[in-house]
């Protein structure tokens, strides 16, 4: 057994301590312990926000537009902008259990950690290192499993004070930063300006109960309405509007899971203008009507 294997095996021994049954707990704000033993595949349209998410054992599927992500052990996804995504977690079972460790991308933490290590951000050296998607999986490294690792030791210890945790999570971003791979990811996400299309994302984010034009969002990104849509997609894997429609959906979906909401309430309250085409758009997302997902819900609350 490698040494990564090894430290895989106490990670997974650990968070089997702190998680005996299936659930998710905080380490740290921002650090979620995952286990999930169902035997069955679990599947779950969600946001995914900026994070790097550590898979300790199992398999995991992530469909993103017209993209599929697989990722097993070992290997981690990272993700640098919020996106409407689908996850499926593959074969899990009590003696095989999914664990993960997601750890949120801290905007504030990072700059710091950047400008403590006089890291430099040159656009130019990293244009050809960066993926062309905002998205992508790579090897975990050992030192980042052995952050973490420690970090269980602390929850194990008992330890109530957040200071070591921090002190920690800095030791996690540095390593971050000395990752061939992440670092030029995770860099470009601190400086958001030098990626473009976040503009286009954040306007979508905050204004999507609202009718929003393509082209009013390729003027918002100072490109030409074709150049934006196909660099969008490059970035997305998905078009402005698919985007645009799969946000609103969550959103929908969300609050009729928090049974505050009617179906026929939540359809304008997401921009759409036609309750029949947000109708025909929820049932072939999520495969089920909203009214029904809604009831759905309500029973399993019982």
């Amino acid at each position: 057994m490698s040494t990564k294997e090894q430290l895989l095996s106490r990670i997974i021994d650990k968070i089997s301590k702190v998680l005996p049954q299936e659930g998710s707990t905080n380490l740290i704000d921002g650090i979620t312990c995952i286990k999930i033993t169902s035997s069955e595949s679990i599947s779950c349209p969600t946001i995914y926000n900026p994070a790097v998410i550590y898979l300790i054992n199992g398999q995991k599927e992530c469909s993103i537009g017209d993209k599929t992500i697989a990722y097993s052990s070992g290997e981690v996804f990272v993700n640098t902008l919020n996106m409407p995504a689908n996850f499926k977690i593959v074969d899990a079972s009590e003696q095989n259990p999914h664990i993960a460790l997601k750890v949120n991308i801290d905007t504030n933490l990072l700059a710091k950690v950047m400008t403590s290590n006089n890291y430099k951000v040159d656009p130019n050296y990293y244009k050809d290192q960066l993926p062309p998607m905002a998205f992508t999986k790579m090897e975990s490294g050992y030192y980042d499993l052995s952050v973490l690792d420690r970090m269980l030791d602390l929850r194990l210890g008992n330890f109530t004070d957040v200071y070591p945790y921090l002190l920690q999570k800095r030791e996690l971003y540095y390593h971050w930063l000395k990752n061939e791979r992440l670092a030029p990811m995770i860099a470009h996400f601190v400086v958001r300006k030098t990626i473009v299309i976040v503009k286009a994302i954040d306007y979508i984010n905050r204004n999507y109960t609202k009718s929003i034009a393509v082209d009013d969002l390729a003027k918002l990104c100072a490109m030409s309405s074709s150049n934006f849509f196909k660099h969008f997609k490059e970035v997305t894997a998905m078009s402005p509007l698919q985007y645009i429609r799969r946000k609103r959906l969550l959103e929908a979906r969300r609050m009729l899971t928090s049974f505050k909401y009617k179906a026929v309430e939540v359809s304008n309250m997401v921009g759409y203008n036609s309750d029949q085409q947000f109708s025909r758009d929820y049932s072939k997302f999520f495969g089920v009507t909203p009214k029904q997902d809604s009831l759905n819900h309500i029973e399993q609350a019982l």
